[in-house]
């Protein structure tokens, strides 16, 4: 079914159209329980509940009846129930009891929910609004291969907007100054010239970087090693980083991003790499957040909060070739440039 632009949403009537047309990510199967899950995508609430262990169902989080959140409900009988007037729909939507009426089936028939387009990959729950995804969902290799150990991290949500997160996990420049606590050299901050590959799904390019590698994340004792850093990247907010070392170790990050509204996101990271597999999953999680919140703090607070289209809005450097690219990518898709995202 399609979800039309929603009366009180805060996004741009022609970014939101653009962006609901794509896979966006919302929660993560091991995120459902036995009670309705509250989620948010493009400024309209959304609810998924599982009326059995194997069944899934996304609706918008208003029951037709008088409007109240049903994620405020709870699940019996392999049905959702309205907190509000106990009205009950099976995994299709379809209200199938009216407590208030005799014999129960009061209007059933006309009473339906809106049910979303949703699909799960790689652990994650992605939805369409528009019921014709424009992009397939990315494709990530790693996370199927048994070479690999994979490690999924707790979701974020962030005060900044999808574009400002997708482009900073993009951005290649700043590595060295944010992320001299962790893995950058601030004594090697130049970035080589780099080509952009353009692709049917999104973005991809290769490039050389001398990384403060500490091969132990328990260990404060590192060394300097020339990695190569492979970024593919899909529409709308997929990123993946493939980091390979001379000696065979590799490492994958994947970042795809839920905009909640136009400027907080939610963040899902996955990592999956082929050495120290017996690293407790706890650790690489701690290890990956303190690089998050090195990110955080500034992709917050900068401003406009909006990442801008325009090329003339903000000055650009050699080391955006990327984000350009990235910019410019929506304004082909049919956002204007004088909007942001």
């Amino acid at each position: 079914m399609q979800i039309m632009y929603p009366e009180n949403s805060t996004y741009d009537p022609e970014v939101w159209k653009i962006l609901s047309a794509f896979w966006h990510p919302v929660a993560r199967l091991s995120d459902l329980t036995n009670k309705p899950l509250p989620i948010k995508l493009l400024d309209v609430p959304l609810v998924i509940y599982q009326t059995n262990i194997k069944t899934i169902s996304i609706a918008v989080d208003i029951c037709p009846h008088r409007g109240a959140p049903l994620s405020k409900g709870r699940i019996e009988r392999e049905r959702i129930i309205c907190p509000y007037h106990g009205l009950e729909y099976d995994h299709s939507g379809q209200c199938k009891r009216v407590p208030a009426s005799e014999p129960h089936a009061d209007n059933c028939a006309a009473i339906k929910l809106k049910m979303v387009n949703w699909c799960e990959r790689y652990g994650l729950i992605w939805i369409n609004l528009s019921g014709k995804p424009k992009k397939p969902l990315p494709e990530w290799p790693t996370l199927e291969d048994n070479n690999f150990i994979v490690v999924d991290c707790q979701s974020e949500l962030w005060n900044a907007s999808a574009g400002r997160h997708a482009e900073n996990f993009n951005d290649v420049a700043h590595l060295s100054f944010i992320h001299a606590g962790t893995f950058g050299n601030p004594n090697d901050p130049l970035i080589e010239r780099y080509k952009v590959e353009k692709t049917e799904v999104g973005f991809n390019r290769i490039f050389n970087y001398n990384e403060v590698d500490k091969i132990d994340h328990l260990s404060d004792k590192s060394e300097i090693i020339p990695k190569i850093y492979s970024y593919r990247y899909t529409y709308p907010f997929s990123s993946e980083l493939f980091i390979s070392s001379p000696d065979g170790r590799a490492l994958s990050i994947y970042d795809s991003i839920c905009p909640e509204s136009p400027t907080t996101s939610r963040i899902f990271i996955s990592l999956a790499r082929n050495y120290d597999k017996e690293t407790p999953k706890e650790e690489l999680q701690k290890w990956q957040a303190t690089v998050n919140d090195e990110d955080r703090w500034v992709v917050e607070s900068q401003l406009p909060k909006l990442l801008p289209l325009s090329h003339r809005s903000e000055k650009h450097i050699a080391a955006d070739a990327w984000s350009l690219e990235f910019r410019a990518g929506f304004v082909n898709l049919g956002i204007g440039r004088n909007k942001g995202l």
